[in-house]
C-alpha cells in the first residue's frame, strides 16, 4: 500500500510522468511500477497514454479528500495532447505541466504566472522583424 501511495503522489504531482521516472523517485523497478498501476489503468482510473495521469478520485481513495485538499492536490485537471505527442496539463491550483517524449517541464503556480507574463510581453512582430 505504501508503494502505491508513493506512485500516486508522483503521478498527481507530475502528470505525464513515465514509469521509469516513477521508479527512480520511488526506488522501485519500472516493471514493478507498471504491475502496481495495471489494475488502475485497466479500470480507467489512471490514464497511461503519454505517461500516467491519475483522476482526483484515485487520490481521494488513498489520501482522503481532506488530506488531498490540505496537501495542495488539485481536484481537477485540464489536459490536452497534440498529434505529435506534446502533453499539457493545467491544474486548478495553478500548476502547469508540459511533456514531450522524454522531456518534461513542471511549473508551480508562481513559475507558471512568470512564464505567462513573459510570453504576454513578447512583441511577436518585433521578434519576427516585421515593421508596421
Amino acid at each position: 500500500m505504501l508503494h502505491i501511495r508513493s506512485i500516486l503522489r508522483c503521478i498527481v504531482d507530475q502528470p505525464g510522468i513515465s514509469a521509469s521516472e516513477i521508479a527512480d523517485i520511488c526506488k522501485l523497478s519500472a516493471d514493478h511500477v507498471v504491475d502496481l498501476l495495471a489494475p488502475y489503468v485497466n479500470e480507467g482510473r489512471i490514464t497511461a497514454t503519454r505517461g500516467y495521469v491519475a483522476s482526483p478520485s484515485v487520490v481521494d481513495e488513498f489520501y482522503g479528500a481532506r488530506h488531498a485538499a490540505s496537501a495542495g492536490y488539485s481536484k481537477s485537471v485540464v489536459q490536452t495532447e497534440s498529434a505529435d505527442g506534446v502533453f499539457c496539463g493545467f491544474f486548478s491550483d495553478g500548476r502547469l505541466s508540459i511533456v514531450k517524449g522524454g522531456q518534461a517541464v513542471y511549473l508551480t503556480s508562481t513559475d507558471r504566472a512568470f512564464l505567462l507574463d513573459f510570453l504576454g510581453s513578447i512583441n511577436m512582430d518585433r521578434v519576427a522583424g516585421v515593421s508596421r
